[in-house]
């Protein structure tokens, strides 16, 4: 069975949509070297030309937001995590609304 490369690349995508999905906020875990690691990227990606000042702003405030909440709160229960979970849901459905409008 042959499929073509636009076929292939919507399955990955499929595929990796619903990995992510199963994963869920909260669900696993994360070393301190992985987290490091990943903030590392987060700033790599934060100083791409893409990104406007703006966005910029947005994603440290939320990181600041995060980080004051995880030290203040218990952000893995409650009402705090709630909350996070809902951002975190309806900004992945946003992105996947845009990702279907930028394939039309």
């Amino acid at each position: 069975m042959k499929i073509s490369k636009d076929r292939l690349i919507q399955i990955i995508k499929e595929e990796i949509d619903d990995a992510s999905k199963e994963q869920g906020l909260g669900r696993g875990s994360t070393t301190a070297s992985q987290a490091k690691k990943s903030f590392r990227q987060s700033g790599e990606t934060m100083a791409d030309p893409d990104v406007t000042a703006k966005e910029r702003q947005i994603m440290n405030q939320m990181k600041d937001v995060i980080e004051k909440a995880s030290k203040e709160l218990d952000i893995g229960t409650g009402g705090a995590y709630a909350v996070l979970q809902r951002v975190y849901k309806l900004l992945g459905k946003a992105i996947q609304q845009q990702g279907a409008k930028d394939e039309q």
